[in-house]
């Protein structure tokens, strides 16, 4: 359930930076949140050491070298990361819950690749926010767009479902509430437990798609 104070002004990314997570497309369209909110901060939650600890790390200790000066670049260099708010907070046990609960709004892999099913979507809904992501792969298992969520299919998209959030345009409480409900029909521990044993004894059901969407039910 949702426990802390929404902060109306707060987007939080959870991630590593490492480019197939995709950072790189929420820093690009950040320059055009901030511009239509200016009083918007960015909280990211995560590294470039995330799996890999040895990784050789760029000259702000943010990601690997190169991938680091992309996504800086496209924040206006050093002084442009204070400028438009963004916060870099590197990895966080549960203390980054306090900054999940006061967001607005969530964002998780805006690249949508690799992922099947990401936990940090979960946590944003046990915690009553809403989530934007890419409308790829498993993201949309994850995200009902238009209710728990939005889906993207660019990075224009995606400030423009930040922007919606942040200016009240898109109800944050709402699909919040969405959130926490279908996070618990869908995520709970037990169901997937029973999920799980149902696989092993050969009890399942094929879940059916149409048209590339698996259905939400």
């Amino acid at each position: 359930e949702a426990t802390g104070t929404r902060n109306n002004n707060s987007v939080v990314y959870v991630g590593a930076l490492v480019p197939r997570k995709g950072f790189h497309l929420l820093a690009k369209a950040w320059n055009d949140v901030h511009k239509e909110i200016p009083q918007a901060e960015l909280f990211v939650i995560g590294s470039g050491a995330l799996y890999d600890k040895k990784v050789k790390l760029g000259s702000l200790q943010l990601a690997e070298s190169s991938y680091e000066q992309r996504f800086v670049n496209l924040l206006g260099g050093k002084d442009g990361i204070k400028r438009l708010g963004v916060h870099f907070l590197g990895n966080l046990g549960i203390e980054k819950k306090r900054f999940i609960d006061s967001a607005t709004v969530g964002v998780v892999n805006p690249s949508g690749l690799t992922e099947n099913c990401p936990m940090s979507v979960v946590e944003f809904y046990q915690s009553g926010i809403p989530v934007v992501s890419s409308v790829k792969y498993g993201m949309r298992d994850m995200i009902i767009s238009g209710k728990t969520g939005i889906l993207c299919r660019s990075s224009s998209d995606l400030s423009a479902a930040l922007i919606k959030f942040l200016n009240g345009s898109l109800d944050s409480e709402t699909f919040g509430r969405d959130g926490i409900e279908f996070g618990k029909k869908k995520f709970s521990p037990d169901l997937i437990v029973e999920n799980w044993m149902k696989i092993f004894i050969g009890e399942f059901k094929v879940s059916h798609r149409v048209r590339g969407y698996w259905v939400h039910r």
